[in-house]
């Protein structure tokens, strides 16, 4: 009798013992799943701050972009007399990377690999998918628009008609460029390092000014005619409009007699 009485005591202690476990146990679980959820919430509360932070601060931007465009938009009155000096430019084939294709008026050019090399290379670029104009400035001043495709690469501006058109020189000053770039996501100033050009939306016409004897080149969107970067320079010998392009890349030139978009009067 007393041996029974025994074992029943030892497997209640065992069954305490084994519920103690458990309980406790539970309660760990329980208390690293709330701390879990503690650091969740912490972690999301934190995630929604920084997003309102974020559109704060992208509004911002947006502001002082905006009036950034307002500053740097030339006067009416300006962008006429650049106008003025208009000049019908057009492409010149003998100086074009085989594959591109200019167009029968010598106005646009897009790339077309796989086209037959031509017998003489002596003055075509052969690295790059590049094209100069016919026309070469040493003197005046001059004016043309181009049109280019937001999505896609491309470098435009003006070249010394010396310039090395075999290897792939940076297109800057040093190496006889004046030029600003596009890669699909930024726009910049080919100068001795990339400077970058702060915008709102994307180019669609370009307008180049060059005034020889001053050495200025200056680039502005010509939809809204906000100045997008000048250089200056001391010319030596012809200079050319200079057009480089991507793998999928088009450029179009606006001829003076074209009809064009006036851009914004206010």
């Amino acid at each position: 009798m007393l041996s029974f009485c025994f074992l029943d005591v030892m497997m209640n202690c065992v069954n305490f013992e084994k519920n103690c476990f458990y309980s406790s146990s539970s309660q760990i679980v329980l208390c690293c799943l709330k701390n879990h959820f503690t650091n969740v919430t912490m972690y999301l509360q934190f995630y929604q701050e920084a997003k309102t932070r974020n559109v704060f601060l992208a509004k911002e931007l947006d502001t002082h972009q905006a009036e950034l465009d307002k500053i740097r938009q030339l006067s009416v009155t300006a962008f006429q007399r650049m106008k003025d000096n208009a000049v019908d430019v057009t492409l010149d084939d003998d100086t074009a990377n085989p594959n591109l294709k200019i167009s029968s008026e010598h106005t646009t050019a897009s790339c077309a690999p796989g086209g037959e090399i031509p017998s003489d290379m002596s003055r075509r670029f052969v690295s790059r998918l590049s094209v100069l104009g016919k026309e070469e400035f040493t003197g005046g001043r001059h004016f043309w628009m181009v049109e280019v495709d937001s999505q896609l690469r491309w470098d435009l501006g003006v070249a010394r008609d010396s310039v090395d058109r075999k290897g792939e020189p940076a297109l800057n000053p040093e190496n006889g460029y004046w030029t600003i770039g596009h890669d699909d996501q930024r726009y910049w100033a080919n100068d001795t390092s990339h400077l970058e050009i702060s915008l709102q939306g994307k180019l669609q016409m370009i307008g180049i000014y060059v005034n020889y004897e001053a050495g200025q080149v200056l680039f502005c969107n010509a939809d809204t005619r906000s100045h997008l970067h000048s250089f200056t320079a001391c010319f030596e010998g012809p200079i050319c409009p200079f057009f480089n392009l991507s793998e999928s890349g088009k450029v179009s030139i606006f001829q003076s007699t074209s009809p064009l978009k006036q851009p914004n009067s206010h």
